[in-house]
């Protein structure tokens, strides 16, 4: 795994790398640039190692190569709800009958052995606007990354007022529940270092839900949901809330606490880590990816998003690296560029 990239300087000239399990650190040599791509999380653990960040790293001890506060900040994920669900009456099989019903999980495996087939092959705006933007921030953020979250919290509140962006998703597997899934929060993490040791997981701020917009959008999209799940036709299946949720939760505020014990912050969208925004803004990387402040690094992963888009990023990040290719490939005339 790579520990840190390596300067001369400002200029990035290879990395140094070592064992998962530890051991002695190895260096490999860049003969043009490095490109850094491990992730949301890991990504800014290694620029911060590296001397890339924010004053953090003088309590590490970490010589400063470039200041960019907005290194780990403003972390964004798409965090989900699981509303459990009973069903008195309900059709089979549904998603639970594999789990549940060995003769039937046998009987479907044989038949996508043998075929193919069966059942292993199923393949609130004014409020926000009037609260203060860095409210769901860390008390000492720094005065660039508070700017471009103020901007960039203006345009996703656009977004939310267009009805034409997804803020929000539901999800029912047939069975025991239904997963709600905030597309759009406006609350923001962070991912700091620990130590100096590579091998130590960086630590993982979520914060989420710490904007109060993201609980009024948070129960819009539950009291959706239990509109969906009480029309007649799912009433034909008896369906029921179960705990920690319950027909007998109506009040707003009952709701917002039943939401703090039972989100999950995370499904493992995170992004934003290394904003592509202007570095007044908080930013990390051009519009090209390349780190500012130095020479010779860019990032290719999901941190470099500003934000997050409106469902599961996989394709989005595939178009991300053909992009990228293009970019590298035009810039040191690697291959003809026809794009």
């Amino acid at each position: 795994m790579v520990s840190k990239v390596i300067f001369r300087g400002t200029t990035v000239v290879g990395v140094e790398y070592l064992p998962t399990a530890g051991g002695k650190a190895s260096t490999a040599y860049a003969a043009m640039e490095v490109i850094l791509a491990a992730g949301a999380l890991n990504t800014p653990k290694i620029l911060q190692l590296s001397g890339v960040g924010s004053k953090l790293l003088q309590k590490h001890k970490i010589p400063v190569v470039v200041d960019l506060p907005g290194v780990g900040s403003n972390l964004q994920d798409q965090l989900t709800l699981k509303v459990p669900y009973t069903a008195s009456s309900n059709l089979f099989p549904n998603s639970g009958s594999i789990a549940n019903n060995a003769t039937y999980a046998a009987e479907q495996r044989a038949l996508y052995d043998t075929k193919k087939q069966g059942a292993y092959t199923i393949k609130i705006v004014s409020n926000a606007r009037a609260a203060s933007a860095p409210y769901s921030l860390s008390t000492e953020v720094d005065a660039t990354v508070l700017a471009g979250y103020t901007a960039q919290r203006k345009l996703i509140l656009e977004q939310y007022e267009s009805g034409k962006t997804g803020i929000g998703s539901l999800h029912w597997n047939t069975a025991e529940g239904v997963t709600i899934y905030m597309n759009k929060p406006l609350s923001r993490g962070a991912v700091t270092i620990n130590s100096t040791n590579p091998l130590e997981n960086p630590l993982v701020n979520y914060r989420a839900v710490t904007d109060p917009a993201d609980i009024e959008v948070l129960t819009a999209l539950f009291r959706k949901n239990r509109e969906l799940m009480s029309a007649p036709d799912m009433a034909a299946l008896g369906v029921a809330e179960a705990a920690p949720f319950g027909e007998h939760i109506t009040a707003d505020s009952e709701l917002a606490s039943a939401f703090r014990e039972a989100i999950d912050p995370s499904n493992a969208h995170q992004c934003r880590t290394a904003a592509m925004m202007p570095r007044a803004l908080g930013g990390v990387v051009s519009s090209e990816q390349k780190v500012y402040g130095v020479k010779g690094l860019r990032v290719a992963d999901i941190s470099y998003w500003p934000f997050q888009i409106s469902g599961a990023p996989t394709v989005t990040m595939y178009a991300s690296g053909e992009r990228l290719a293009d970019a590298i490939k035009k810039e040191y005339k690697l291959a003809e560029y026809k794009r």
